[in-house]
């Protein structure tokens, strides 16, 4: 009877141990899933009217995007706010240079309803 005691007790502890450390991990895994960028670059040319080669570009560009967004994600704190911080500001300095006035600025735009439906903007 004790054996069996013990032994429950046993594996109560360490499912309560490894159900912690999956909270947690959970939580992290929210926080960095707001920072992770899909852009459907046919819908976005759709959208601001883009011709083959400028869609081809904002297509390059939206990739290196989600990657300095998924660097971001894996930093805490205020490293994470520069790392944000600089991938915003170097994807529209570049799509500045793609696009011309009336398309930057609808790109602005979509940009910003997308942080801020992901609660990233300030």
């Amino acid at each position: 009877m004790k054996k069996i005691v013990l032994t429950l007790v046993a594996v109560l502890s360490l499912t309560s141990a490894f159900a912690e450390d999956a909270n947690s991990t959970s939580a992290n895994n929210v926080e960095a899933a707001k920072y992770e960028i899909n852009i459907n670059s046919k819908s976005l040319a759709r959208t601001l009217g883009l011709d083959y080669y400028t869609a081809n570009n904002v297509e390059l560009v939206n990739k290196d995007f989600s990657n300095d967004m998924q660097k971001a994600a894996s930093l805490t704190g205020q490293d994470r706010a520069r790392a944000f911080k600089k991938a915003i500001n170097r994807n529209l300095s570049y799509m500045h240079r793609l696009l011309d006035e009336d398309q930057y600025r609808e790109y602005v735009k979509l940009l910003n309803v997308t942080l801020n439906n992901r609660g990233l903007n300030d």
